[in-house]
């Protein structure tokens, strides 16, 4: 894995000033790439290329970026794997075409040469992000892969155009301007992310999954997407058996799990214990002679599942490793999250992610994830609550739901304490509980009822209005006529697997120089995955149904039978204990000014409510947390930590 950086235009720069710059970006990006280094310049026409390098593929020089192709029209910069380039290798020699390494690189980089780009992508499967110069055309194009396992940061400065795998190396470019964002402020607030093609910052842009951008001279920049998930629809019925299409799913994963798996260093598995790391570590088992696993455990036994890892390790014989989380460990690795994550990120299991990453490396240079089956094959908890709410909002009829509305809108504030006293909740809880209620009455599509599931924070505390939901799904999403599943699946796959999970890992991951790799999101297993019909994804009020059965025929159904917990964090106990006064500081009066846009009341009265054990706030308050931790480290004057 590696980590690109590069800009395009400023004629005012002379070669030894654009080297400089360009070092300076791609320092900033050496835990991506800590094994070599290089740059290209071409001062006439304004390009320029930097490459930090992670040896997975090709360990000898070989494999060096920027590489330039045979014929010398093409140049690129490359991050990422082509797991299918054995094959691709094969066609370009049966084309007569002699390759010069065992690089994937140069086998993309003449696969385009020979085929052109967009037949390259369509026969390219991997993860990647990548800058390609064409000195003919005199144009640069930026390509990311199909669902933004890779990232890939670009900005307009002036004429020219900034380019990176993390956004700290844009801010490295003289002139980067550090400006918040107020709507992608608002939508971090309520997902706990921010969606492409937003970032936290204005004037700054995450490319989107499957997209790519030209900038030639003379020309407009232009976007492009070269595929996309909404082109793929359920079936209405499967046209085999369901032993049948279990096959064949099975054959499929492990086809994918056979690429993923080639690298000329050791390769492992992350193993928390659920379906989809069992599977993906249970059919990698079967390629390898030994395999490494790797689990997260806490002190807290209600949350710890690191004994279920354990004990599917150890029916299918890996060579398994666990670490135990605490506070102390928690506590030491927040202090480098703004760092490590670039944009603020809301997900409390970015803690352990970069602690079993950073075991991981440990011992191998790769790790294969169980990412993506949720999203793939209906498996998270708010798809059954979005689809409950919506299945009871379809019996009220609409004449009550306005008058419920009205009347939960109509209750004085003098009341509350009343209710709230007879209900048992606390007042604020309680407000809140209502005013919630009172918009899922109003909500008349599937989107909506969605939205309002998965937000942190259903009213972001701020000036936001509804100008915060900033990816383009929320505003195309009824247009699409999906199924309500299948349409939820669509958002995730377009906003929180990218923006959220893949990110994640690629950057805890990253911090320690460990790549990830994610079989369950190869593109076929994508396309096949959402033809099937929505009975095989949820059956029976069970989510990924064919995933589980799948999963038995490899590893006895009492090891893997449980509800779904993930990498879970104790985080509402650590911020009234260990964390407290880490917390109390970020959430005062003078640290929540910071932010001028933020409203510090409600804010200020969660914290309350959480401390006195109330409530528990804690997804929506780390999120705040987060954000203001971040911005103490990112905002204009002060240096990174």
């Amino acid at each position: 894995m590696c980590g690109i950086a590069g800009f395009i235009g400023f004629p005012e720069l002379t070669g030894r000033e654009r080297h400089a710059v360009l070092t300076e970006m791609t320092d900033t990006l050496a835990h991506r790439g800590p094994d070599d280094a290089g740059v290209y310049i071409d001062e006439a026409e304004g390009v320029t290329l930097g490459h930090r390098r992670l040896s997975i593929v090709d360990l000898t020089a070989g494999g060096h970026q920027p590489m330039a192709s045979r014929s010398g029209r093409f140049v690129i910069i490359f991050n990422g794997e082509i797991y299918n380039f054995g094959t691709l290798r094969r066609d370009l020699e049966a084309a007569g075409i002699a390759l010069r390494t065992r690089s994937d690189t140069e086998v993309l980089l003449e696969g385009i040469a020979q085929w052109g780009l967009d037949a390259m992508l369509e026969r390219a499967e991997g993860m990647f992000a990548f800058a390609l110069w064409d000195r003919h055309q005199r144009r640069l194009v930026l390509v990311r892969d199909h669902v933004g396992i890779k990232p890939l940061y670009w900005s307009r400065l002036g004429r020219g155009l900034l380019f990176a795998s993390e956004l700290k190396a844009l801010a490295a470019f003289p002139g980067f301007e550090r400006r918040l964002d107020a709507a992608s402020v608002g939508s971090f607030l309520r997902f706990g992310y921010v969606p492409a093609p937003a970032t936290i910052f204005a004037n700054v842009h995450k490319l989107e999954p499957g997209c790519t951008i030209t900038i030639a001279e003379g020309s407009e920049l232009q976007i492009r997407r070269y595929w996309s998930p909404r082109d793929l629809r359920p079936a209405l019925q499967s046209r085999r058996s369901d032993v049948e299409t279990i096959e064949e799913l099975d054959a499929l994963i492990a086809g994918s799990i056979a690429q993923e798996m080639v690298a000329d260093v050791p390769v492992g598995a992350f193993l928390s214990g659920g379906i989809d790391s069992s599977l993906v570590t249970a059919l990698a088992r079967t390629r390898a002679s030994s395999l490494h696993t790797f689990s997260v455990g806490f002190d807290d036994p209600e949350i710890d599942e690191s004994r279920h890892a354990a004990r599917v390790a150890a029916h299918l014989g890996t060579e398994h490793h666990e670490i135990v989380v605490s506070a102390r460990d928690a506590a030491e690795v927040i202090r480098f999250l703004p760092s490590m994550y670039d944009e603020p990120l809301s997900d409390m299991a970015q803690i352990p992610t970069f602690l079993v990453s950073r075991l991981a490396r440990q011992h191998v240079t790769v790790a294969l994830s169980g990412d993506g089956g949720d999203e793939l094959f209906g498996g998270y908890e708010r798809y059954a609550r979005a689809l409950s709410v919506q299945d009871t909002l379809r019996w009220i009829p609409q004449s009550v739901r306005v008058t419920g509305k009205l009347a939960i809108a109509s209750i004085p504030n003098s009341v509350w304490p009343a209710l709230a006293k007879a209900t048992g909740i606390a007042p604020d809880r309680l407000v809140a509980k209502a005013h919630r209620a009172a918009r899922m009455l109003a909500r008349q599509e599937s989107s909506d009822v969605y939205r309002d599931v998965i937000s942190l924070w259903s009213e972001p505390p701020g000036g936001f209005a509804r100008g915060d939901a900033t990816h383009p799904i929320w505003r195309e999403a009824e247009r699409l006529e999906l199924p309500p599943l299948a349409l939820f699946q669509l958002i995730d796959l377009e906003t929180y697997l990218p923006d959220t999970i893949l990110a994640k890992v690629d950057r805890a991951s990253m911090a320690t120089s460990l790549e990830t790799r994610v079989p369950l999101l190869n593109r076929r297993l994508i396309e096949h995955a959402l033809s099937l019909p929505l009975l095989m994804r949820r059956r029976d009020g069970i989510g990924k149904w064919i995933m589980r059965e799948t999963l038995y025929r490899h590893v006895p159904r009492a090891l893997v039978d449980r509800p779904k917990q993930g990498f879970g964090v104790p985080m509402g106990r650590w911020l009234r204990g260990p964390l407290y006064a880490w917390a109390d500081d970020l959430l005062s009066p003078s640290s929540l000014a910071q932010i001028e846009i933020l409203d510090p009341e409600p804010i200020m009265r969660r914290w309350n409510e959480h401390k006195s054990g109330a409530a528990d706030w804690s997804y929506s308050l780390w999120a705040v947390l987060v954000l203001i931790d971040w911005w103490r480290a990112w905002r204009p004057g002060i240096g990174m930590r």
